[in-house]
């Protein structure tokens, strides 16, 4: 669609779009100022966990690893991480992306992953789940499961064979 950045476009005028009821809610749009437009949009990075630097984790371990803390997990969150955390895992639970869990989550079963907060450069704190602190026990325990730290390195299997098979190509 190119008729909003080219206004006296004489097939499909914008304008006449804009005037109808149809085209009213869109007047105010930030899509038809360049300056807006041309902004970065306030994104996550494409970074996966796994490639994160451990200073990322730095606030969240030394809450994990602090042995005078006996309390569970969720007592020892700072506020702002639950401020910001519950209403995401709310809209999560209610859009099926997450389930209940029916056994209790403490330092001994663990749980499959925990959310914490954190923030990137040039963002606020966003919601983040760390799966690195399923214990190895418990890993050992169901066969499916793979550590995180344990997953394979597709690039490199991927550069390994199209080094073996010239005609290999991969998207």
């Amino acid at each position: 669609m190119i008729a909003p950045f080219f206004p006296g476009f004489p097939d499909h005028s914008i304008a006449n779009f804009l005037a109808s009821k149809y085209g009213k809610r869109f007047q105010g749009s930030n899509l038809f100022e360049p300056s807006q437009r041309s902004q970065v949009p306030n994104r996550r990075s494409h970074t996966s966990n796994r490639y994160r630097p451990k200073e990322f984790w730095k606030e969240w371990k030394d809450i994990e690893n602090d042995k005078k803390n006996k309390m569970a997990f969720t007592y020892a969150y700072p506020q702002t991480w639950d401020k910001l955390a519950r209403p995401i895992i709310a809209k999560f639970y209610k859009e099926g992306l997450i389930q209940p869990r029916y056994t209790p989550a403490n330092r001994e079963t663990g749980a499959p992953g925990m959310v914490i907060c954190n923030t990137e450069p040039g963002r606020g704190l966003d919601v983040y789940f760390d799966y690195t602190i399923i214990g190895s026990d418990r890993f050992d325990q169901d066969r499916r499961m793979v550590h995180p730290d344990k997953y394979p390195d597709l690039l490199q299997q991927v550069k390994l064979f199209t080094s073996k098979h010239t005609g290999a190509r991969s998207a």
